[in-house]
């Protein structure tokens, strides 16, 4: 029979493993959701996954060893969560990248309202398209491919977390692209007809056009923008499976 503190060190590490998804990956990992709670979800994460696992032939190891787990399997937690986490802050770059081009917005302002508007878009169409649930189920399928224990991870994974802000800033240059090109050939159609009308006494029009052209601009491409960031995000949390598998 498994003692029980024996029981709670493996609980221990699976908490380790889960706790990074739980405070990355929406609805509960959105950052207006209290620290604290987000934590107790991940305890609640950790039950039933704890129950699923056959412990019988669990061994005793020493403290130092114990820590080098709990370290592993937090890195493999952070892989899956930071792999959805990146798609989400990408979004909110773009969101800044188009604002920046708006005109709305300059490089060092802290205000970026689209930029939290993608943000919230992004981790919404997150959840209508069960996105949580193919996390958990990523994550079910980690403790298959990766033993909680003494196997380490492999440098592909390990190179994956490394790789990922790089992949949220080429994700943030894609996600942004299609409503970029939009706004700044409608930006450049404005100047065109300034350039035009000033023999008509229209000069200086595109001052007060300007920003509703860009706004207009930027709904138009909302379809498309969120087509790309959900694409992202597929490609993102594929990526990051194929690399755990190996």
């Amino acid at each position: 029979m498994v003692s029980s503190p024996l029981a709670i060190a493996v609980g221990g590490l699976v908490f380790a493993r889960v706790l990074p998804v739980a405070l990355l990956v929406p609805p509960v990992g959105d950052r207006r959701v209290p620290i604290h709670l987000r934590v107790a979800v991940a305890l609640a994460l950790a039950v039933p996954f704890c129950c699923s696992i056959d412990i019988s032939d669990a061994v005793v190891v020493d403290l130092p060893t114990y820590l080098l787990w709990l370290a592993r399997n937090l890195s493999v937690g952070l892989i899956l969560g930071g792999g959805v986490a990146t798609i989400l802050w990408a979004s909110q770059m773009a969101g800044s990248y188009l604002q920046i081009a708006a005109g709305w917005l300059t490089p060092s302002s802290d205000d970026a309202p689209i930029g939290n508007v993608m943000y919230l878009l992004v981790a919404v169409l997150f959840v209508l398209i069960d996105g949580h649930h193919g996390v958990l189920m990523a994550f079910s399928e980690s403790l298959e491919i990766i033993p909680l224990g003494p196997d380490a991870i492999g440098t592909a994974a390990q190179g994956a977390l490394i790789g990922l802000p790089a992949r949220m800033l080429l994700a943030s240059l894609m996600i942004a692209a299609p409503a970029l090109l939009a706004v700044l050939l409608a930006l450049a159609m404005v100047a065109v007809a300034e350039r035009l009308s000033t023999e008509l006494g229209l000069a200086g029009i595109s001052r007060s056009v300007t920003p509703l052209v860009a706004l207009a601009t930027l709904i138009a491409a909302l379809p498309l923008t969120a087509s790309v960031a959900l694409w992202q995000m597929h490609m993102t949390v594929d990526y990051v499976l194929a690399l755990l598998r190996q």
